[in-house]
């Protein structure tokens, strides 16, 4: 008998062990986004003046226009690139209206990949200079999009050049940028923060929760790890499935049925191992959704979103 409970523990203590190898890192990846009601769009002005002529082409303005402002981003397109054709490469600065539209068409229609490879194509890149009225919303559409889709250099570069010409609309996209990104720290302590951040970035280290203390504390009584990140219920869960299978485990050990404890203490550590980093998981996901509600507050009533940046509409 004390053999038999030398070797299942022993046996026990290895698969413990090969089980709790090191993991990797969790990644911090908080959502901050903003759906923009049809009233934001609606209520800023048109940077162009109305076209006249050709009349055909007038159309085509008046259509795109209307669809986008019903968010029908889609047959909005459609229409400014017809009008961009019946144009046949004259009026230039009408032409340049026209991607203008399509390339905020995308913009909005949350196709950020569309609008940044538009952009790069268009004769906008080469052709807009500050005169162009809708300059600056041109810049803060590029920066997010590129930001979105990955072109951090390129977006540093378009900062820059930002900050030539406008500092302080500089800064609040780097301040965006910052807590969209989940470094609610970094952007407490850049130059140009207000002085608010500083209060919620506190705020939310005190109601954050700790991702190695839910793992300990679960590794120490499967369940309470849970519990710490507020989900009672998949605790109770894990409580009960952990007593069960160590209850089984006993049982079968204690009565020399080796190879039904082993199966059983080979599930239970999984449950064990599983459930410790399980536990980390979940604060890690408790945070982001804690994060979220913060980092979207914040930009919403500061007007951060570039979105909220955009002077123009349809």
């Amino acid at each position: 008998m004390n053999k038999t409970l030398l070797r299942f523990s022993s046996f026990l203590l290895l698969l413990s062990l090969l089980s709790s190898c090191k993991q990797p890192a969790i990644p911090f990846h908080p959502h901050v986004e903003f759906a923009p009601p049809a009233e934001c769009i609606k209520a800023g002005p048109s940077p162009f003046p109305l076209i006249t002529s050709p009349e055909n082409v007038a159309d085509e303005q008046r259509i795109g226009e209307t669809f986008g402002q019903r968010r029908d981003f889609y047959r909005a397109i459609t229409a400014f690139e017809r009008g961009e054709i019946l144009l046949r490469g004259s009026h230039i600065q009408t032409i340049l209206q026209f991607q203008y539209e399509i390339l905020l068409s995308y913009y909005l229609a949350g196709k950020y990949e569309e609008a940044f490879c538009y952009f790069e194509k268009s004769a906008l890149k080469a052709a807009v200079t500050k005169t162009f009225p809708a300059w600056k919303d041109m810049l803060v559409i590029v920066y997010d999009s590129s930001c979105r889709i990955g072109r951090g250099d390129y977006a540093v570069a378009l900062l820059k050049s930002i900050r030539l010409e406008n500092p302080i609309l500089a800064d609040k996209l780097a301040l965006y940028s910052a807590i969209r990104t989940g470094d609610l720290r970094c952007a407490s302590q850049m130059a140009q923060a207000p002085c608010y951040l500083k209060k919620i970035y506190s705020d939310y280290c005190l109601e954050s929760k700790s991702v190695n203390k839910a793992r300990m504390m679960n590794a120490l009584l499967p369940g309470v790890g849970y519990m710490y990140v507020k989900q009672v219920n998949t605790g109770i869960t894990a409580m009960i499935v952990n007593a069960v299978f160590i209850g089984a485990t006993y049982q079968f050990a204690r009565k020399s049925l080796v190879f039904p404890a082993i199966i059983c203490a080979s599930l239970e550590v999984g449950w064990y191992v599983g459930g410790i980093w399980g536990a980390g998981r979940a604060a890690a996901e408790y945070n982001e959704r804690l994060y979220e509600n913060a980092g979207t507050k914040i930009l919403e009533q500061e007007r951060l979103y570039p979105l909220l940046m955009l002077d123009y509409a349809f």
